[in-house]
């Protein structure tokens, strides 16, 4: 009869047993860290230690924040849109970026920009411009931040009055 055996360590060096007989294993939820996996099979007096297998399990990203910017409402189409966002944390600590926009209320649409902060000069129309940015770190899930609304208004060009009489 096979028998299965399964061990972690934080270390590499130092296994405990996972009171798991099975073929296979399959971990619950783990905090962030490397763990390593070994499976020791018997079968009789016969045994054989698997390679040792490293699992890294990366913190979520977080800190994905877009901050309001002081000016966000505009008369006429400015040359460009100014975003700071915060500096994201977890994941392996290496970011890429994805900024996406929507205008009057329309689906949000990538921008191609793949920096923390964001320059947008592709304004073209007056309305009201909603940003956010998605944070990819390794194989952590993207994160999504807040929402910014600038608004844009179409600029006064008919204010002409007449005397009568």
């Amino acid at each position: 009869v096979v028998a299965y055996r399964w061990e972690r360590s934080t270390d590499g060096l130092n296994f405990t047993h996972l009171n798991s007989d099975t073929q296979d294993y399959v971990e619950s939820e783990l905090s962030p860290g490397d763990y390593y996996y070994r499976r020791i099979v018997r079968n009789g007096v016969c045994s054989d230690t698997s390679e040792v297998l490293m699992v890294q399990v990366l913190p979520p990203v977080a800190n994905n924040e877009v901050i309001a910017p002081a000016i966000s409402e505009y008369c006429g189409i400015p040359e460009s849109i100014a975003l700071a966002a915060s500096e994201p944390e977890g994941g392996d600590g290496k970011f890429s970026y994805a900024w996406e926009r929507s205008i009057d209320g329309g689906e949000f649409v990538d921008l191609g920009i793949d920096t923390k902060d964001l320059d947008d000069n592709n304004l073209t129309v007056p309305g009201e411009y909603e940003y956010r940015r998605i944070v990819i770190s390794a194989t952590c899930e993207p994160t999504l931040s807040n929402v910014v609304k600038v608004t844009l208004y179409p600029e006064l060009s008919t204010n002409a009055i007449a005397g009568t009489g």
